[in-house]
């Protein structure tokens, strides 16, 4: 995900954007529902319930404040012949692609794989 947002900050035409925006939405597709099954297979019992109330609360809390340093970033950054929206998206897709890597090397695979205190 982080890899095409980032991308999204060098299209030329609008039609290279909409390409952009498709892959976007092709690669956010699973993420929400493998966090779900992901929560389920690597939480003991009552732990899913929890986890999925957390990232349901959590995800208005991070829009709320997603858009005021969106708009700042879009608003006061610039250089190396970026505008403010290209390096809005090449500034928030960086984490994701960090996130990602941590992701790769941190979460385990398999129930059997994880360190979580059952009991």
């Amino acid at each position: 995900m982080g890899l095409v947002a980032a991308a999204s900050a060098f299209v030329h035409t609008a039609a290279q954007l909409y390409v952009a925006r498709f892959l976007l939405g092709v690669a956010e597709a699973g993420f929400f529902p493998g966090i779900i099954i992901y929560s389920h297979v690597l939480v003991p019992d009552e732990g899913p319930g929890c986890l999925g109330c957390v990232v349901h609360c959590g995800n208005p809390c991070v829009l709320s404040h997603r858009a005021p340093v969106s708009t700042w970033i879009m608003d006061h950054v610039t250089g190396l012949g970026l505008s403010g929206w290209r390096w809005m998206l090449l500034l928030e897709g960086v984490p994701a692609i960090l996130g990602g890597v941590w992701c790769y090397f941190f979460l385990t695979d398999a129930p059997e794989q994880a360190k979580v205190a059952h009991g």
